[in-house]
């Protein structure tokens, strides 16, 4: 018979708060982007050589930037909203003549 009575439990080892990713994205997923990212920018000075090297940059640099957000959130809402605001902003303010680059992204 026990004379003195525990008050509560214990706490016992509590799961820790994680995040529910959709996919991984590693770094061999990041080589792929740059493959692209390079063929698109070869592929539009091929075909039209007088476009502005620094809207080519622009829009590089954003998508890297992208790749690093999906690096850190791999969710597939988060691409889709991604990719959508990259193709409005580059439709909206870049003209037909950078088409081989943003087909490549």
């Amino acid at each position: 018979m026990k004379i003195i009575k525990k008050k509560f439990d214990l706490i016992k080892n509590l799961p820790l708060p994680s995040l529910k990713f959709d996919f991984r994205y590693h770094t061999f997923s990041f080589f792929i982007l740059m493959i692209f990212l390079s063929s698109g920018v070869i592929l539009q000075y091929a075909l039209i050589p007088e476009v502005e090297l620094l809207n080519v940059v622009y829009v590089t640099v954003g998508a890297l930037a992208a790749g690093v957000i999906i690096m850190v959130l791999p969710w597939w809402s988060l691409i889709i909203m991604l990719l959508a605001g990259a193709w409005i902003d580059m439709f909206a303010f870049l003209n037909t003549e950078y088409y081989p680059l943003l087909s490549m992204i």
